[in-house]
């Protein structure tokens, strides 16, 4: 039986994960000491669509890790 899109995109998850992790670290860095010198009292996000989806997953990372609020608009 065939994949179909959804189920291979899906089954990339991981390997896409882990390059994401290894490839971004530098920048993930330079922008985690960024926000600590902006040192905001809050965070707004526009976006739609899957955009919005990355958005919200920012949301949780950025209100658990550096206990600032993030609002979408």
């Amino acid at each position: 039986m065939t994949q179909s899109h959804m189920a291979r995109e899906v089954a990339e998850i991981p390997e896409a994960a882990r390059r994401f992790l290894t490839l971004s670290a530098d920048a993930m860095r330079a922008a985690a000491k960024a926000m600590q010198a902006a040192d905001p009292a809050l965070i707004v996000t526009v976006a739609r669509g899957s955009s919005d989806h990355a958005a919200t997953y920012l949301k949780y990372a950025v209100e658990l890790l550096a206990g600032v609020p993030v609002a979408s608009v």
